[in-house]
């Protein structure tokens, strides 16, 4: 498993494999009933609709389906600029956003305040959503058996299938009680 967060995909830069600069991550898709990722959602550079004589594109903001990238200060996508348009399709409205969830509260099954989830963990091998940092309320703290720092009040341990549903809020299926243990801080 290759984990990485929502943050370090987020505005990396898109090249492909003879060097041609594509755009940037704007935010990822993903499917909220399977946490499966779907694609990236690019913003892509000016004039890339042109280059590619693609009138969809001319937005510059359309999707790059998930394939094997290399990911390091870039993502390195195995297509060459001749061999785009396999792997580019327009905006995907279907999908959720993955930058919809910063943010967002995060409640246990009976409804007391947790936090607020501050990253999201992607395996980028199965390319599935599959954890979150949560920035932990002070008040709940002692009770997930977490020490919080003066600086760092951020903890991982919070898996996909700890969540009942995402509204407004993240629900989660466990009551406090049930989440002690769980966290760990970052």
């Amino acid at each position: 498993m290759t984990l990485k967060s929502y943050s370090f995909l987020k505005d990396k830069e898109i090249v492909t494999s003879d060097a041609f600069i594509i755009g940037n991550v704007s935010d990822v898709n993903y499917s909220s009933e399977t946490w499966d990722v779907h694609s990236l959602h690019v913003r892509g550079v000016k004039g890339l609709g042109d280059v590619l004589g693609a009138s969809a594109f001319r937005k510059l903001q359309f999707s790059l389906d998930i394939g094997t990238y290399d990911m390091n200060d870039v993502i390195l996508i195995p297509e060459t600029r001749d061999q785009l348009q396999r792997a580019l399709a327009s905006d995907e409205t279907d999908y959720e956003k993955i930058g919809s969830l910063i943010g967002k509260k995060v409640v246990s099954e009976e409804l007391v305040p947790i936090g607020v989830i501050a990253d999201v963990g992607i395996d980028t091998d199965s390319w599935k959503v599959n954890s979150f940092k949560v920035k932990i309320e002070k008040n709940v703290a002692d009770a997930l058996d977490i020490k919080l720092g003066l600086l760092n009040k951020t903890a991982s341990g919070l898996l996909t299938n700890h969540i009942a549903s995402v509204t407004g809020t993240v629900n989660l299926a466990h009551k406090l009680e049930d989440l002690r243990g769980y966290f760990t801080l970052d």
